[in-house]
């Protein structure tokens, strides 16, 4: 499994790489350039409150601007970034509430039929199954991060970018390793042949010297407006 490198010992100052990650898990170049630019708006925020109208940058750090994407255009990528992350996270949760429920054969087919019902954000519903398995297929490599985000702004209040104390982190990274192993072992029920719902060999992981307890996550049962859906699916599909 591809590893996220660590340059700290604090699990909260190496958050930040897990998020660039989380973002961009597919391209090296991206999440280069979006350090670039946050370290960049950081900078000239510096600057801006010293009163001074000139800013030092390195060769390096000029160069990586000029080939990094434009402030506008990653700020475009990093919130589709967000709606795909999160959609993956919610199949992913999905997956994992009918597993403890019971009372629905958990499968990934039905949690992508529920997020074409779900609206994950204001305004955005997808409608296509094919769009959301691309999706899910783009970010399932860090849906396990994503999913702990949607556990961590329902119990806690706690949303990406308000990650910040120690304490936070750990409780991240703790419910993000349990829901990884979860993945890891999920098949489908029907087909005991079929490969687990996350490939370890593909997922993205934290360097394994940080180690975890196992946490137990609570989850109430299906809520009652996705039982009606899924009572819908069950009318047109058998799994």
């Amino acid at each position: 499994m591809p590893i996220i490198q660590f340059n700290y010992d604090s699990l909260l100052l190496n958050y930040r790489d897990v998020c660039h990650t989380m973002l961009f898990p597919n391209s090296r170049h991206l999440r280069d350039s979006y350090n670039t630019v946050e370290m960049m708006d950081v900078a000239l925020g510096e600057t801006l409150e010293m009163g001074e109208d000139n800013i030092e940058i390195s060769t390096s750090m000029l160069h990586r601007l000029l080939v990094s994407p434009s402030q506008k255009e990653m700020t475009k990528l990093h919130y589709k970034a967000i709606e795909k992350g999160m959609i993956a996270g919610h199949i992913l949760f999905f997956v994992f509430i009918m597993d403890l429920d019971k009372s629905y054969e958990a499968s990934l087919r039905k949690a992508i039929y529920l997020c074409t019902k779900h609206t994950i954000f204001k305004g955005v519903k997808l409608t296509t199954e094919p769009t959301i398995r691309k999706y899910w297929d783009e970010y399932k490599s860090v849906a396990h991060f994503w999913c702990a985000i949607s556990f961590m702004r329902t119990k806690y209040g706690i949303t990406l970018h308000a990650i910040d104390s120690e304490k936070d982190a750990i409780i991240f990274f703790t419910i993000a390793d349990s829901l990884r192993k979860f993945g890891e072992n999920f098949s489908s029920q029907r087909n005991k042949n079929s490969p687990p719902l996350l490939d370890k060999n593909k997922l993205w992981n934290i360097p394994d010297y940080f180690e975890f307890s196992d946490m137990k996550i609570s989850a109430s049962e299906v809520p009652s407006h996705f039982r009606k859906i899924l009572d819908q699916y069950s009318k047109r599909y058998t799994y």
